[in-house]
């Protein structure tokens, strides 16, 4: 009798590589200090509102969040002025985008679109799901070819994955790039999603003048991505957010795992 064979698509895939913790560089190489960078983590650690909220409502640790977490989906749509609904959050934005892929795009029938370097779980989800990807490799500059990501799209593009900031080159389009983008997916892909991973968008130099978020509704066609866990120094915790169309937010509160955001993470944030 012999285990079941994993998928070779599986057996194939390169896995995310994680920095190191601070623990095992220190082990790894004999070392008393280490400045951690690899991880982009916050060096200024949680915030101590965070950090008293967490230990305030450490006694609720045997206690399941509530369904849906609707107190954080309700302040962020607060805070960023859309609507409730269209609030989703999940462990982490990597579990946003896992189940964006699994969600509207079905294996060998469909296409996702990204760039060459990306962050590496656009890649390693669509693989993970049998999707075809497809990669629009960037300028010598660093800065993103927008029609070369266009072109690369069709009928049977689904998603189409840009962040900004960029991770890893730092490249920061225009806001009105990322609009022309999504218009021109419009045309060309009206299936597609593009997905605006702005993870690092606090870092930007000018927020007004790049986030889709200070312009107004988005389109439908457009989703946006933030996380806890870069500026607001919460990675440990694992929590991130999208603001995504409303049929798809439905979508996704019927595929997410339940509880997959525990009591901590949502006090903290």
């Amino acid at each position: 009798m012999s285990a079941p064979s994993v998928l070779e698509r599986i057996q194939a895939l390169d896995a995310y590589a994680p920095g190191l913790s601070i623990a095992e560089i220190r082990q790894r190489h004999g070392l008393d200090q280490v400045i951690k960078l690899a991880s982009n983590e916050n060096p200024l650690g949680a915030s101590p509102l965070a950090q008293e909220a967490i230990r305030r409502h450490a006694g609720l640790a045997f206690r399941y969040p509530q369904g849906g977490n609707p107190r954080l989906t309700e302040a962020l749509a607060r805070l960023h002025d859309v609507a409730p609904e269209r609030m989703v959050v999940g462990n982490g934005s990597d579990e946003i985008i896992d189940l964006l892929i699994r969600m509207l795009a079905a294996p060998g029938e469909h296409s996702l679109v990204c760039c060459l370097p990306c962050f590496s779980i656009y890649p390693i989800q669509a693989r993970v799901a049998g999707v075809e990807l497809r990669r629009c490799a960037l300028r010598e500059d660093f800065s993103m070819d927008f029609d070369g990501l266009a072109a690369l799209a069709d009928a049977s593009t689904r998603l189409v994955f840009v962040t900004t900031p960029d991770n890893p080159s730092g490249y920061c389009p225009p806001r009105a790039d990322v609009a022309r983008l999504a218009r021109l997916l419009a045309e060309k892909a009206p299936e597609a999603l593009l997905v605006v991973d702005e993870a690092y968008m606090d870092f930007a130099e000018d927020e007004s003048a790049t986030s889709l978020l200070a312009d107004g509704p988005l389109p439908e066609n457009v989703a946006v991505l933030r996380t806890f866990s870069k500026s607001w120094g919460l990675a440990g915790l694992r929590l991130g957010y999208g603001i995504v169309p409303s049929s798809l937010a439905d979508g996704f509160w019927r595929c997410r795992l339940p509880f997959s955001v525990n009591v901590l993470a949502e006090e903290a944030a």
